[in-house]
């Protein structure tokens, strides 16, 4: 390092460290040596094998961003969970221009609804479903996220998303438009 000269951090500290150890022997009535050399870097990472490029992730943070991705996409689908009855219970109710929209919804659903169309109480339960059905949820749901972690039970109310909007997408008719 020049006198006077900035030089990088790991110089300066170089240079405090030898004048320090030169200090030392000096208070010690010693004549000075050269001070301790520092510990050898490791060896390089050998370079690929021909014809391979080291590839390294192209976000350095993918993971944390997919995971933040699809734990918002629960949230989006709860949100279109709240939506789909209210605009779906017109066609169910037979006030559509396709309606009633059964064929392929559910075969029980002649047990559900013998006349075929949604009256009005249970219009009425369909929209209510949801918000009970989240209320009752909540309690065992709290009970299970300190024993269980908050991605498993995550990654499994996924999975139930994921049934449920299968059976919609699958179902033959009962497209909302």
């Amino acid at each position: 390092m020049e006198a006077g000269g900035r030089g990088s951090r790991a110089e300066r500290l170089a240079a405090i460290a030898e004048a320090a150890h030169h200090l030392r022997q000096e208070a010690e009535g010693r004549e000075p040596s050269p001070p301790p050399s520092p510990p050898p870097r490791p060896p390089p990472p050998p370079p690929p094998a021909p014809g391979r490029r080291r590839r390294g992730p192209v976000c350095p943070r993918q993971r944390q961003w997919l995971a933040a991705f699809v734990a918002s996409l629960a949230g989006a689908c709860g949100g279109m969970a709240v939506q789909y009855p209210v605009t779906a219970l017109p066609l169910l109710q037979g006030e559509g221009e396709d309606a009633p929209v059964w064929a392929g919804v559910a075969p029980w659903r002649d047990a559900l609804f013998p006349t075929g169309e949604l009256q009005g109480a249970q219009a009425a339960l369909v929209g209510a479903l949801l918000p009970v059905g989240a209320l009752l949820g909540s309690l065992p749901a709290g009970a299970l996220v300190p024993s269980l972690g908050l991605r498993r039970p995550l990654l499994a109310l996924s999975l139930l998303y994921l049934v449920g909007w299968a059976f919609i997408f699958l179902s033959g008719q009962g497209r909302v438009r």
